[in-house]
């Protein structure tokens, strides 16, 4: 998971457990941290999805799901075209979680499996 520093920019665990600027203070991804922020993104999702065991989803992690999903579409846009069917599932899977789908213990698979397909996939994409 990364840290704020005191500045505002945000920071990410990389190669050699060396830290990795990910975002600066105006919540701009940076390029070459792009697949960095991704896999932190994502684990951190599939580790709240994971916490999460009632169907009404607390105000933190409603706040938690859409900053991720931001910074996910942030590190998609110089892609857009290549990558359109993926932003649309996006936004499917954040209204999905808004209400309540993936509370259930066979709907987290399900998700998760989704998740490490396209984790995989998009930061070889981005990565190239």
């Amino acid at each position: 998971m990364g840290v704020y520093d005191g500045e505002g920019n945000y920071w990410v665990e990389g190669p050699n457990n060396q830290p990795i600027k990910v975002a600066d203070k105006d919540g701009n991804l940076l390029p070459r941290a792009k697949p960095y922020a991704l896999n932190t993104a994502f684990n951190v999702l599939q580790a709240e999805l994971k916490k999460v065991r009632c169907l009404v989803l607390e105000v933190e992690y409603t706040t938690l799901v859409d900053n991720l999903f931001s910074l996910y579409k942030q590190s998609l846009e110089q892609n857009k075209e290549d990558l359109q069917q993926t932003l649309e599932v996006t936004d499917t899977l954040i209204e999905q979680i808004r209400n309540g789908k993936f509370t259930d213990k066979k709907s987290k698979e399900e998700f998760n499996s989704y998740v490490r397909c396209r984790r995989e996939d998009i930061t070889e994409r981005l990565s190239e």
